[in-house]
């Protein structure tokens, strides 16, 4: 599928596009400033977007397993879970800002 998605995009002319939108997402983020050296390749960059990557990956599995039990068994759901989690997981993990550093980070998951 991947390659099929890459092959349209080169076919369609738009992949400056794509990267444009892509580099505009990440200064409106700070995650790019104007003028610095980016080092996409370094070890921490491509560890840090990896453990990012699955902490969105377990925060969106537990949001859709809430909602599918929510689905069929509604009360169940409200005894057993926690009342904070109804906060914490109706958002995508997308939208959540999590705290910096990994100490901060697992305390905000106790």
């Amino acid at each position: 599928m991947l390659c099929e998605f890459r092959q349209r995009l080169i076919q369609s002319h738009t992949e400056q596009h794509l990267l444009d939108l892509l580099l505009q997402r990440c200064q409106e983020k700070e995650w790019l400033k104007a003028g610095g050296k980016q080092r996409t390749d370094a070890t921490h960059v491509i560890a840090h977007i990896r453990m990012l990557n699955r902490l969105e990956g377990i925060g969106e599995t537990l949001r859709a397993v809430l909602n599918e039990i929510a689905g069929i068994d509604p009360d169940w759901l409200q005894q057993w879970v926690p009342q904070d989690w109804y906060g914490r997981y109706a958002l995508p993990v997308e939208e959540y800002h999590l705290p910096k550093g990994i100490a901060a980070r697992q305390n905000t998951l106790k």
